[in-house]
C-alpha cells in the first residue's frame, strides 16, 4: 500500500491526516492550511526525489501564477509544523536552484490515530490544565499554612491537651436573681 492509497501516513514521529489538514505531533494536534497539507502530501508521494518549484506550482497550486515566496512560505510553515530546521534538515531538504526533497520515507497508516475532533483534544488539555491549577492551589495553601506555624511546632509532636479537673473548672453562675426594690416611704402623720 502506498501513501497515496492510504488516508493517513506517518513521517517519523508525525502522523498526517490530509483529509482534515491536521498533523499529530508529540500528542498535539497541529492544524495546517489546505495548501500546506497538499504540499506535504505531494512531497510524500514523491519521497526521495527532488521536486522543482515549477512542478509544485503546477501540482499543488493548480498552475495558478504564484511567486517563489509563496512556495517558500508554504515550505517554511510545513517545516515548523513538522519540527524541522532549514539549516539542519531532517525532514525537508532544500536543494538550491532545484527544489525540495522529502528525506523521511512516509509509511501508510490504515487506521486513524488522530482524534476525530480537534476540540476534543483541546478540551482534554483544558481539563488537565485546570486539574493542575487546582492541585497547585491546594499545595500552595498547605505550604502557606505550614509557614505560619513556627518550625519548633512543626517538628515537635503535639502533646494531648489535658481535660480540666473539677477543681480547675470555673464556677457555674446562676442567673441573677431580681434585686429587691426598696419599700415605699411611710406616710407622715399630721
Amino acid at each position: 500500500m502506498s501513501v497515496t492509497d492510504s488516508r493517513f501516513f506517518v513521517l517519523g514521529e508525525v502522523v498526517a491526516d490530509p483529509d482534515r489538514n491536521v498533523l499529530l505531533r508529540h500528542g498535539e494536534i497541529v492544524k495546517l492550511e489546505p495548501r500546506v497539507m497538499a504540499l506535504l502530501s505531494y512531497l510524500a508521494a514523491n519521497q526521495g526525489r527532488v521536486v522543482g518549484k515549477d512542478e509544485l506550482v503546477a501540482k499543488v497550486w493548480g498552475g495558478t501564477h504564484v511567486v517563489d515566496e509563496a512556495v517558500q512560505r508554504a515550505v517554511s510553515i510545513l517545516r515548523t509544523a513538522l519540527g524541522d530546521d532549514a539549516r539542519r534538515p531532517r525532514v525537508i531538504e532544500t536543494v538550491p536552484t532545484k527544489g525540495y526533497r522529502l528525506m523521511i520515507e512516509p509509511k501508510p497508516l490504515e487506521s486513524p490515530v488522530v482524534p476525530v475532533s480537534a476540540g476534543f483534544a483541546n478540551s482534554r488539555v483544558l481539563v488537565l490544565v485546570l486539574l493542575a491549577l487546582l492541585a497547585g492551589l491546594i499545595l500552595g495553601g498547605l505550604f502557606m499554612q505550614m509557614r505560619e506555624r513556627p518550625l519548633s511546632e512543626r517538628l515537635a509532636p503535639e502533646a494531648p491537651t489535658p481535660s480540666p479537673t473539677p477543681e480547675a473548672r470555673p464556677p457555674a453562675y446562676a442567673p441573677e436573681a431580681p434585686t429587691p426594690q426598696p419599700a415605699p416611704p411611710a406616710p407622715v402623720a399630721k
